[in-house]
């Protein structure tokens, strides 16, 4: 028979499949929201690169495929699952930073969100580094490859080689930073980090106080299912499957135990014998996995008589 903690932990795994649902679910709207810009900009709706967008659909697309064949072939309830869908949404969160720089700042929370749905501090504070790492790289990579800040002054959607062949032209010569990467390292990636360490304490405050809510409304629930006498399930329970689950069942025995006279029995054979909490210890060391054991207590009548 289930202890509150064998409850508890049936819980959390259920949580824990839940939680990579509905990450899987943020990857298709995180898609399709991506799908959406793409189309948008080839109809030349927004000023952006079509070549860059367009890669960063085509890696999105490519990162999305294990995901996908997890959720099909793999049991989502393992701990690993959560940590590698969390890694991959910061990886393309860094791809699509690094080609679109600053149409797509502040797509770098997007992993914390996704993270805080796992109710856990370690899902979250990995979320954290891994995202802060992978910020540190996309941010390098944009400067070089993706699009020019300039292009918000000028209307364009060049990248920096661009800029760089047109001001070091005979007609235009601006000095450029001799020492980009501490530029970037000081200036870019550390401000971001602070701001994203800030959102994951804060965060970890809800964590904190969701899973406490948690842990509240499992015990809850066990002393309202749980006779506190046998450690057996309830007639609470015993009426909430018999609406609930059993008439979905097609096959189902069940045997009944009559437990009067126990007073008698105590009285006759010792404590040992008659007592209710030795029956449910009996029974619980005989019910399987699959099995319930219910103690139902005789209702008390209009005249209040047992």
């Amino acid at each position: 028979m289930n202890t509150f903690s064998n409850l508890y932990d049936t819980e959390l795994h259920n949580q824990e499949i839940k939680s990579n649902k509905r990450t899987m679910m943020g990857f298709c709207w995180f898609f399709l929201t991506l799908l959406l810009v793409w189309f948008l900009t080839m109809i030349n709706f927004f000023l952006i690169s079509k070549f860059l967008i367009s890669l960063s659909l085509g890696f999105t697309i490519l990162l999305l495929i294990p995901p996908a064949i997890i959720y099909k072939k793999s049991d989502l309830s393992h701990p690993w699952i959560k940590y590698l869908f969390l890694a991959l949404i910061s990886i393309i969160c860094s791809i699509i930073t690094a080609l679109l720089t600053y149409h797509a700042v502040l797509i770098f929370v997007m992993p914390l969100l996704f993270a805080i749905q796992y109710r856990k501090r370690q899902a979250l504070w990995f979320s954290f580094i891994f995202n802060t790492i992978t910020m540190f790289i996309s941010s390098y990579v944009g400067f070089y490859y993706g699009l020019c800040d300039l292009n918000l002054l000028l209307k364009s959607t060049h990248t920096r080689n661009w800029y760089l062949q047109t001001m070091t032209g005979p007609y235009l010569q601006i000095p450029f930073n001799e020492n980009p990467v501490f530029i970037i390292a000081v200036f870019e990636v550390l401000p971001r980090t602070l701001i994203l360490l800030i959102f994951t304490i804060m965060l970890q405050y809800t964590i904190i106080s969701s899973h406490n809510d948690a842990l509240r409304i499992a015990e809850l629930t066990y002393r309202k299912d749980m006779d506190a006498r046998t450690k057996l399930y309830n007639k609470n329970k015993y009426e909430d499957m018999a609406i609930n689950y059993y008439p979905s069942i097609d096959r189902i025995a069940v045997a009944f135990w009559d437990l009067n006279n126990l007073k008698k029995i105590n009285d006759s054979f010792g404590h040992a014998v008659g007592s209710a909490e030795g029956c449910g210890s009996d029974i619980r060391s005989l019910v399987q996995k699959a099995d319930a054991a219910m103690y139902l207590d005789k209702a008390k009548s209009k005249e209040g008589r047992s």
